[in-house]
């Protein structure tokens, strides 16, 4: 079998998230995607593995030949992963097509308003990683500290985990790494997303860190199934992939 070329994709990036991977101390160096799909609930799950092809199986003990689910990953060793971010086009002093970037400013207010990361064409985009290590899965609660740490978060020398230099100052600062990515991944995936078909909303999905966070945003909501009068599911500590990379390129 020839060897599989390496591949570019992309993958947004939230503007706190781009400060963290550009930083020099400490920068981010893991991210956590939800699984898609995930798997069905499974009372004989064993384990699960990820092959060089990426390829990701779950085993169990109670179905045929062992495997009752099993998923492509998007990135493999040596893949290239180019950042989709917010931010606007513009023109220089000399009169050239440029771009100006959310997470480089002090001032967040631009004239005209900022253009979603989902929108930036790979021309725009100025950061590129290099993916490392065969991606890892695991449930999102068995993140451990060193790797809640990777995901961006810088431990002082009091012991206290901050998401950037100076946060303490303004009270923002976490007991744990883990503390403060439950945190994180609550701001991003807690709130229900729309399920589309036919270009009509069906109803909602989210993946908190526990029901727990969900109801505490949401009372009630789980309870009756419903957000929006339609349907919701509700999936807590969801199976993640977990990407390990390097930064490989910066443009100024």
């Amino acid at each position: 079998m020839s060897e599989l070329k390496s591949k570019a994709v992309p993958q947004l990036y939230k503007t706190r998230m781009v400060r963290a991977l550009i930083r020099t101390l400490n920068p981010k160096t893991e991210t956590r995607r939800i699984l898609d799909p995930q798997p069905p609930f499974d009372p004989e799950h064993v384990s699960v593995d990820v092959d060089d092809l990426g390829f990701i199986t779950f085993w169990s003990g109670n179905h045929t030949q062992g495997i009752y689910h099993q998923v492509r990953a998007k990135v493999r060793p040596g893949d290239i992963i180019w950042i989709k971010e917010t931010f606007v086009r513009a023109t220089n002093a000399q009169d050239q097509d440029c771009s100006i970037y959310k997470a480089g400013r002090i001032d967040e207010e631009i004239d005209g308003g900022w253009t979603s990361s989902l929108f930036m064409p790979r021309e725009a985009s100025r950061i590129t990683l290099e993916v490392t290590e065969k991606v890892r899965v695991e449930r999102l609660q068995d993140i451990s500290e060193k790797s809640a740490l990777a995901e961006g978060f810088i431990k002082l020398r009091s012991g206290s985990v901050v998401e950037f230099e100076g946060a303490q100052h303004f009270g923002a600062e976490w007991l744990t790494a883990k503390e403060a990515y439950r945190d994180l991944w609550n701001d991003i995936n807690l709130t229900p997303k729309p399920l589309y078909k036919n270009k009509e909303i069906v109803g909602y999905v989210c993946y908190p860190w526990s029901h727990a966070d969900f109801d505490a945003e949401y009372q009630g909501v789980r309870r009756s199934g419903l957000y929006r009068s339609k349907p919701i599911k509700v999936i807590e500590n969801p199976w993640v992939t977990v990407t390990t990379f390097k930064l490989k390129e910066l443009r100024v």
